[in-house]
């Protein structure tokens, strides 16, 4: 994957100053994002580990997206940092009408590289969401459920219930207008939206070496 500017992905919005050290740092945690992204989708599973993860309408979508991580053709929505203000609470967020992932700028303040490459893999999620579900949204916080999958951390059921059953929508307001967003709820009181219903199964642990999907 190439997150340079020229492939239409970008690091950064062109009104957003960083110092150096915060530049390096971003940069550092999407390169390590892109490895570990790499590392899922070409896992023998990962067709699996998507149809866990998210709601697919489009299968045809999952087959592009994974032919493309192959040949290193898909790129990255643009990275945007931003007062934590504007943020309400949220570490990361995603604009589908922008194809836009904002950050909170107390997030490269922490020198928590591992936290960043998290949470850019989780927004990463809510794109990937509009590739194989257009239009429609999958239950849930589906970034954070991606995110977990992608980077193989183990989930009780409880936690798997909250995810699955978390309302993960905001608002941020940019120069007057206001964004509809998906976001990272660690800072924020996330909602519960009710018992998912689905069938989407669950078997003690989920990660990228594990058979987690029932279909």
């Amino acid at each position: 994957m190439d997150f340079s500017p020229s492939s239409g992905s970008g690091f950064l919005s062109s009104d957003t100053i960083l110092g150096s050290t915060s530049s390096a740092m971003l940069a550092n945690a999407l390169q390590d994002a892109q490895s570990q992204l790499q590392l899922f989708f070409s896992s023998p599973n990962s067709a699996q580990q998507l149809g866990f993860v998210f709601d697919i309408t489009n299968y045809q979508a999952v087959q592009t997206l994974l032919e493309n991580v192959v040949s290193e053709a898909f790129t990255f929505p643009q990275v945007q940092v931003l007062n934590d203000e504007l943020m309400n609470g949220a570490r990361g967020a995603y604009s589908s009408d922008r194809n836009a992932i904002y950050l909170a700028a107390s997030l490269l303040e922490t020198d928590d590289l591992t936290g960043m490459q998290g949470t850019l893999i989780e927004e990463y999620g809510h794109y990937v969401d509009t590739l194989l579900n257009p239009g429609e949204d999958t239950a849930g916080d589906e970034g954070e459920l991606f995110k977990t999958v992608v980077l193989g951390d183990v989930l009780d059921e409880a936690e798997l219930l909250r995810i699955q059953t978390e309302d993960d929508f905001g608002i941020i307001t940019l120069d007057g207008v206001a964004i509809a967003v998906e976001q990272d709820n660690t800072l924020n009181t996330a909602r519960n939206v009710g018992t998912l219903i689905g069938t989407r199964t669950f078997s003690d642990f989920i990660g990228t070496s594990d058979t987690i999907l029932s279909l």
